[in-house]
């Protein structure tokens, strides 16, 4: 009996044994694969090196904060690849025209016999990740046909007061027929951070060197952990008065800017690319921008009906960085196209 005992706690040891290397087998196996298709749940942030490209203080417009330098060149550089959309420095260079802002030359004057929209915004409007022809404006253009000039004034880090600003003191020159405010939810100026702080509650730097470990920490983190940092940001966002006044000031006074030089205008409110599903938990902000646009009658689009149901990540232009990548400037640049063709925006300012 004792001897049959032992045998059998040999075997159960042999099985354990067995278990545990194919097990171990199993995982050196997933971590061979996750490693060969570069999936992981830790990245490095990107590298923005633009600091040359950007005007000095002294050559800035009065109350607008940043713009690019006329011919200006710089890069933006990844960790990695994942899409095969960069270039070989795993990145994108970026080239600004006479006027410092993306995309070709184009005279002061409007062309006889084009009608011309303006965008203004911020990195969402000028394309951080995303090539000049894959734009929001760039599509738009396309959308909207012959005959219809769109420049893409939109510059990294400009809010509502940067954007009505450089209108009021450079963009009415250019005899826009419409003019496009591009608000992300961050224009006002409050801290709506869906970057780094957002990526550090499910990233952890420890686990960097297992592909499989930190997929499997940040894919469950994601989950649990960022949805409630999203919603602190929102309650947070809520409660700042003085930053919603002041935006809301701009966005009037850009009503009254374009109705004296006889053009059209509308907002379009772009989603952060989050949950795009009806727990997306940014939507009380947009409410907020979209209340404000119907009760002083300007036309108004909310983007997120667009983007509903899109698996978010997708959208990303890298897992380090949140902005809309091509296919989310897609989805924007056709909802837009629409809502200006049925409301006639384009038809007479």
């Amino acid at each position: 009996m004792k001897r049959i005992h032992c045998r059998l706690l040999r075997n159960l040891g042999l099985n354990l044994l067995v278990a545990c290397f194919s097990l171990l087998a199993t995982l050196l196996a997933l971590e061979f694969v996750f490693r060969l298709l570069d999936i992981r749940g830790y990245y490095e942030a990107r590298t923005r090196e633009w600091d040359h490209a950007l005007m000095a203080g002294e050559d800035l417009l009065p109350g607008v904060r940043v713009q690019f330098k006329p011919y200006a060149q710089f890069d933006f550089n990844y960790d990695s690849n994942p899409r095969g959309y960069f270039n070989e420095n795993n990145g994108l260079t970026y080239q600004t025209n006479r006027y410092g802002f993306r995309g070709p030359d184009y005279e002061t004057a409007k062309p006889a016999g084009t009608r011309r929209v303006i965008l203004l915004g911020d990195s969402f409007t000028f394309g951080e990740g995303v090539k000049f022809e894959d734009t929001l404006g760039s599509q738009l253009q396309t959308l909207l046909g012959p005959g219809v000039e769109v420049l893409n004034f939109g510059v990294s880090a400009w809010g509502t007061v940067d954007e009505i600003g450089y209108l009021e003191q450079a963009g009415v020159q250019f005899q826009p027929d419409l003019v496009v405010v591009v608000y992300v939810l961050n224009d006002a100026g409050y801290t709506v951070d869906l970057w780094e702080n957002f990526r550090s509650t499910y990233e952890n730097p420890a686990l960097r060197s297992s592909y499989l470990a930190s997929y499997v920490y940040a894919t469950i983190g994601r989950q649990l952990s960022s949805r409630q940092y999203a919603q602190d940001l929102v309650n947070s966002a809520l409660t700042e008065e003085d930053e919603w006044n002041a935006s809301f000031h701009f966005l009037y006074k850009g009503s009254l800017i374009t109705g004296e030089a006889g053009s059209n205008y509308m907002v379009a409110i772009f989603p952060f690319m989050y949950e795009l599903n009806d727990d997306y938990p940014f939507r009380p902000l947009h409410d907020n921008i979209a209340s404000f646009c119907m009760a002083n009658d300007i036309p108004v689009l909310d983007l997120l009906a667009a983007f509903q149901g899109e698996s978010y990540p997708d959208l990303w232009v890298h897992p380090s960085d949140q902005h809309p990548n091509e296919k989310g400037h897609r989805i924007a640049a056709e909802a837009l196209a629409d809502f200006i063709l049925a409301q006639g925006l384009l038809d007479g300012g």
